[in-house]
């Protein structure tokens, strides 16, 4: 996908905030100082900076993204900010994400699963980077026709995608905010 400069701005954008707030949903997901946090298909990187200013100087984030241009503006964003926490950006599929197995307290994906082709290959490679007891957050669209965001054919409603990542392993743990237009769904890596 070619991605304008224009339309990434919109994706890190302060009306974004209003109806999917980052700050509201790293609060319900609760981060130790020093995480491992990876933030798959980061886009240039709404979560990933909010993650990072949780994160003590032993925390880390993983930024994965297929897209160059996107990770090129998640970078211009860390060298504006007073940032502590290590961020490591990997330019890659999320289905091979270079990411160390047995790494991460936390696997996020938000806005991603439906767009994913091989579910069950993505949700592998999640496996494979947490640690044991880990969280994994999926944070997606609602499935329902609202003129905005992916087309309804892809959507995956909450149960779908909450019995796609159990049968991969995860264990539920409960409902969340996602936004006003998303749901989230938290589980752990048993």
């Amino acid at each position: 996908m070619h991605w304008h400069d224009d339309a990434i701005s919109r994706l890190i954008s302060d009306e974004r905030k209003k109806w999917q707030n980052p700050e509201r949903i790293i609060n319900e997901i609760g981060l130790e100082e020093d995480y491992v946090v990876c933030d798959l298909a980061c886009g240039p990187g709404f979560f990933t900076l909010e993650f990072a200013s949780r994160l003590g100087n032993k925390g880390k984030v993983y930024a994965v993204d297929a897209s160059a241009k996107m990770l090129d503006h998640l970078r211009k964003e860390i060298a504006s900010r007073n940032i502590t926490a290590s961020i490591i950006i990997i330019n890659s599929d999320v289905l091979k994400t270079e990411i160390p197995s047995v790494a991460a307290d936390l696997v996020f994906f938000a806005n991603v699963l439906h767009d994913i082709d091989d579910k069950k290959g993505f949700l592998r490679e999640v496996k494979r980077i947490c640690k044991k007891k880990a969280k994994v957050v999926d944070i997606d669209w609602h499935k329902d026709s609202m003129g905005f965001g992916p087309p309804y054919g892809i959507r995956l409603s909450e149960e779908e995608a909450l019995k796609m990542i159990s049968d991969s392993g995860f264990k539920f743990v409960r409902r969340m905010y996602g936004g006003d237009f998303h749901y989230g769904l938290l589980f752990s890596n048993s």
